[in-house]
């Protein structure tokens, strides 16, 4: 990727706030002046770019990043009951946190998403609640498939294809980051 390109990127995103101002270090070089970056902090900016930049437009995007999510929102529990769901609200009752932060939040939003399809029952989404959060942080790809299997339900978060046996049915598959902008929606 040539210089232009790259200054093309660094100030489009710049304009669009998915970017810090206080991220572009500008130096003197024997060739003039050119503009670095934090190497930790750009690399997963623009890894957080990739992953969802074909879920959500720039401009969603940048709400999301500008609070950089994954790492500063946090959630009052109060808050939070009162935008849930009655039975999601009370599947919520058996942790004790205080706060919850964005990978418990699109973990209860998922989970939330699942119950509002009426295909699967509270214990069940208990499961499915319990099962995202003890995923990694979601990145674009990842989705919740929820399964029953002679009788019994169970869920993986997969990224690639899936097999199952034959008498496997899929109750519901739901993308983990399409979540994202609903977390907007909870900090309103």
């Amino acid at each position: 990727m040539g210089f232009y390109k790259r200054r093309h990127w660094q100030y489009r995103y710049k304009r669009k706030n998915l970017i810090p101002d206080d991220w572009f270090i500008r130096k003197s070089t024997f060739t003039g002046q050119e503009t670095f970056f934090p190497r930790e902090q750009i690399i997963n900016r623009i890894r957080q770019i990739k992953d969802m930049k074909e879920d959500i437009s720039l401009d969603d995007m940048a709400q999301v990043l500008t609070a950089d999510l994954s790492r500063e929102i946090v959630v009052d529990r109060k808050e939070l009951l009162k935008k849930l769901s009655m039975p999601m609200a009370q599947l919520l009752e058996k942790y004790e946190s205080d706060t919850f932060g964005y990978t418990q939040l699109i973990a209860i939003i998922t989970t939330q998403q699942a119950l509002k399809t009426g295909k699967v029952a509270i214990s069940e989404c208990e499961q499915i609640l319990e099962t995202i959060l003890a995923f990694r942080e979601p990145r674009k790809g990842d989705r919740l498939l929820a399964y029953r299997y002679n009788g019994v339900f169970f869920c993986i978060i997969a990224s690639g294809e899936v097999f199952a046996m034959e008498n496997t049915h899929m109750v519901i598959e739901l993308n983990l980051t399409e979540q994202i902008p609903e977390i907007k929606d909870l900090l309103k």
